[in-house]
């Protein structure tokens, strides 16, 4: 629905031209073409209906073959954006998430270890509830962002939504609580 709204405002095209770079804070182990893949519904979504320019478009290869060698190179590529230093954990102005009924978010489900150190700022978890690794921005990258905005549609994310607001960031086991 968020596509559909900024879709249909023709300035928000020349504002994401002038003003942006896209990076994705997940992706599932699929190609670009699958109908699971964040970047396709994106492509079709928003940047085709606003005409996007590709080169500020930084999608995830979620068919790499090696899906930790492929987080390795899109955290390499966030610091390479002119402005990030490379010796900090970068600073997104805006990070744009949704959230699961089981209080997942990016692809930080709640089986995640988030007492183990953080291996960089884009991980390759495997998922024990979908039996698949996944691509996914660390904690501390979506934390260290001027602003995260969380979007959740549908009734079944009501008692997830009310659990992540309702207990200590620190404590509770809801990756969108983190």
């Amino acid at each position: 629905a968020t596509y559909g709204i900024l879709a249909n405002n023709r300035q928000a095209g020349a504002l994401f031209g002038a003003r942006c770079e896209i990076f994705f804070s997940d992706e599932r182990p699929v190609g670009p073409d699958h109908p699971d893949s964040n970047f396709k519904l994106s492509k079709e979504r928003l940047f085709e209906p606003l005409g996007i320019v590709t080169r500020i478009i930084h999608r995830m290869q979620g068919e790499a073959s090696d899906i930790q060698a492929e987080a390795n190179r899109y955290a390499a590529l966030i610091r390479q954006t002119p402005g990030v230093s490379s010796d900090a954990i970068p600073r997104f102005d805006l990070i744009l998430l949704g959230m699961g009924a089981d209080g997942h978010t990016a692809s930080l489900f709640p089986d995640h270890n988030f007492a183990a150190p953080e291996p960089d700022i884009v991980a390759a978890p495997f998922v024990k509830s979908l039996n698949s690794r996944r691509l996914t921005f660390s904690l501390s990258l979506i934390n260290a962002s001027h602003a995260a905005l969380i979007l959740v549609t549908g009734g079944e994310k009501a008692a997830a939504v009310k659990s992540a607001l309702d207990s200590s960031i620190l404590h509770n086991k809801l990756p969108a609580a983190r």
